[in-house]
């Protein structure tokens, strides 16, 4: 039956809870593999190459999947539920750290943190999402904002617990621990009320009714069966939308330039007058504190100005792109500079993290929204890969770091 009764009410603010915390604990994992970077150089560099190309490679692998899932993960809770599908990936989490913990070989950390790591924090990651659709309707953009800015507070903490205990103990110690902290995102998956008819879950029968699939059809024929599989991950249904189709392209060039200025912006400190290691932890932190309150504040606004969310949205990622540009001039005017630009980035980050969500809901529904987003997400993973590797190629080119910050300026203006 359709969660009426839960909608808005005090438990929906347990779920909003809950979901904060998987979104901690996920992201704040995941954000904090550079931790273990040279810890993984020291240890495996005898009898394998594991340089720091290979070692990136593994973090990358993991925060790719984590998104480029998104489709399979959100079908998943239109087939189940978020519940299911949340302790699931804690589960997967779980053991992807154990495994990590007791690996002897380099190439076995691809697997273990890059894959399974990868997949377990995707499935919770979306499925704490999905949940929100289902216990909110009025505050749907609040509890979206509240939720997403786990990730805000959970990586500069996990940043410096996992640092802290890798001192203490040792890399594969800390992984086992880890491990442990990750089994709070089961106990978080659990109170998802676990229910046998949702709104979601009926459409999304009544799309795959129009659309049966047969297990014979599927051993019979090799091309209906590539067809069945392509619908799990990118249901049709949303790519005969227009407006949908605009969003996924406009988003997929934003995106593309949006992370580039991470990887350059340490460059820009280091040519910047006065600035040193006092400064740069104080910009980290700086983010952290922008990112974290914007993402509430614009989850407000959100439900104040529901039909204007797009055009909110529109007019950060302007601001964001005019900041991106004027970034090089740090060279010049020194640590101010790049301070006005973590302060600016963070805010337009809380904006984005929460309108991406609710523009989506604006054009597909609040029902079909997280299936969507999956799909979203899916495709939009590709260039969020692919944008700081092509800029780093154009810095080995052009030898020059500014060259980047204005081709993550253009990519957002274009989008």
């Amino acid at each position: 039956m359709p969660l009426s009764s839960t909608l808005d009410s005090g438990w929906s603010w347990v779920v909003c809870l809950a979901s904060f915390l998987v979104q901690f604990l996920v992201l704040g994992i995941q954000n904090s593999f550079g931790t273990f970077f040279i810890e993984f150089l020291q240890v495996f560099k005898q009898g394998e190459s594991a340089t720091g190309k290979f070692v990136s490679w593994i973090g990358s692998i993991a925060f790719g999947l984590t998104f480029m899932n998104g489709p399979l993960a959100t079908a998943l809770c239109a087939r189940w539920n978020s519940r299911i599908v949340t302790c699931l990936g804690g589960v997967m989490s779980v053991f992807g750290l154990l495994m990590t913990s007791y690996v002897t070989r380099f190439s076995w950390l691809y697997v273990t943190y890059g894959i399974v790591w990868g997949l377990g924090a995707s499935l919770a990651y979306f499925g704490s999402i999905a949940a929100l659709t289902l216990y909110f309707k009025r505050h749907l953009s609040l509890a979206y904002g509240i939720c997403l800015s786990g990730s805000g507070v959970g990586t500069p903490v996990m940043i410096l617990l996992l640092e802290h205990l890798n001192k203490a103990f040792n890399w594969r110690k800390t992984f086992q621990l880890s491990a442990a902290i990750c089994a709070l995102v089961f106990l978080c998956g659990i109170t998802y009320l676990s229910q046998e008819k949702t709104e979601f879950k009926m459409k999304s029968e009544k799309l795959r009714k129009r659309r049966p699939v047969g297990v014979v059809e599927c051993l019979t024929s090799t091309g209906h069966a590539l067809r069945q599989l392509a619908r799990l991950f990118f249901d049709p249904v949303f790519w005969r939308d227009r407006a949908f189709v605009v969003w996924v392209t406009a988003l997929g060039f934003v995106i593309f330039g949006y992370f580039i200025p991470f990887v350059f912006v340490v460059s820009a400190l280091k040519n910047s007058p006065r600035a040193g290691y006092t400064q740069s932890t104080l910009l980290i932190a700086y983010l952290a504190i922008t990112q974290t309150v914007s993402k509430i504040v614009f989850g407000k606004i959100g439900d104040v100005f529901r039909r204007r969310r797009i055009q909110i949205l529109q007019v950060l990622l302007l601001i964001q792109a005019v900041a991106t540009a004027l970034c090089p001039l740090a060279s010049i005017y020194g640590y101010p500079v790049l301070l006005g630009y973590v302060v600016a980035f963070g805010l337009c980050d809380g904006c984005w993290s929460v309108m991406v969500g609710m523009g989506t809901e604006l054009i597909v529904g609040k029902v079909m929204m997280p299936r969507a987003f999956g799909n979203l997400y899916g495709v939009i993973a590709i260039p969020l890969i692919l944008g700081p590797p092509v800029s780093g190629f154009i810095f080995d080119r052009l030898g020059r770091y500014d060259v980047a910050f204005y081709l993550s300026s253009a990519a957002v203006v274009i989008g």
